[in-house]
């Protein structure tokens, strides 16, 4: 499920990629050079921020083992008292 999600989020990154470097070709060719330059920024700096943040969503191995640990712990603590 999580490699799932994952491939499908790179593949609205890279398609997104796809377009945003279609289209500044299409207005280098049309002579508005300025305009392609802009786009190839936004691309160049959007598309590694979305490719961050859709796969910083996902919960590491450790980071279940910890919330494992802190249940347990909870557990331990409620039969105490």
């Amino acid at each position: 499920m999580k490699k799932k999600k994952k491939n499908e989020s790179f593949g609205y990154v890279n398609f997104s990629f796809f377009v945003g470097i279609v289209l500044s070709f299409w207005f280098l060719l049309a002579g508005k050079s300025n305009i392609a330059m802009y786009i190839v920024g936004i691309v160049g700096v959007i598309t590694p921020l979305f490719a961050a943040t859709s796969t910083s969503e996902e919960t590491t191995e450790f980071e279940l083992r910890q919330l494992e640990v802190l249940k347990e712990i909870e557990y331990l603590l409620r039969e105490r008292k």
